[in-house]
């Protein structure tokens, strides 16, 4: 607090405190909701009992001062693992928008930029393969409860075709919380 005494200005007190660091929260606050552990529930098998898609178990936290959502993922197929990634969801100040960068076990990166659409989210993508092919994409996330989620991907191979999968993807339950207690 700064005072003044026979026309000059002094300090009359300074107080200290912890400078709190940035963040985006505010702009990620809508996607809170997909913190925790998630599990899709699509998994196929042909008549042997082999599963036809592979499983993709993920885990979504902050980063520190909440500026990124991170999300880490395993896919495996009849128990082998066949990719592992991450995912950072932030804002981008320079378009205003919010935008995620994948990168895979396979070599991959996808780049998407995310825009709120009524109760879903449209997420439009461009994943580079590790030979340096394209593959456009368009994905919607929709929220149907608190542990439900609903991804709709439809990819533009390199070679024209057209891939669209609805995959349901559920909340894993804690295992502290999901036994009871006697």
């Amino acid at each position: 607090i700064h005072i003044k005494k026979d026309g000059q200005w002094f300090l009359q007190r300074v107080n200290e405190g912890p400078e709190l660091p940035p963040s985006n929260y505010e702009h990620l606050k809508e996607l809170e909701w997909l913190i925790g552990s998630w599990v899709d529930d699509t998994s196929d098998h042909d008549q042997a009992g082999a599963a036809k898609n592979p499983v993709v178990h993920t885990t979504c936290r902050w980063s520190v001062n909440r500026n990124f959502l991170i999300r880490n993922f395993t896919a495996t197929l009849n128990g082998q693992v066949t990719a592992t990634g991450v995912q950072h969801i932030g804002w981008y100040a320079p378009t205003q928008q919010i935008r995620s960068w994948t990168f895979d076990s396979r070599g991959h990166i996808i780049a998407s930029m995310w825009q709120k659409s009524g109760d879903s989210w449209k997420i439009v993508t461009k994943e580079v393969l590790q030979g340096g092919e394209i593959v456009r994409g368009d994905e919607t996330l929709t929220r149907k409860d608190n542990n439900t989620q609903i991804w709709t991907v439809d990819l533009q191979t390199a070679d024209g075709k057209s891939q669209k999968t609805d995959v349901v993807v559920k909340r894993v339950k804690p295992e502290h919380l999901s036994h009871k207690t006697k």
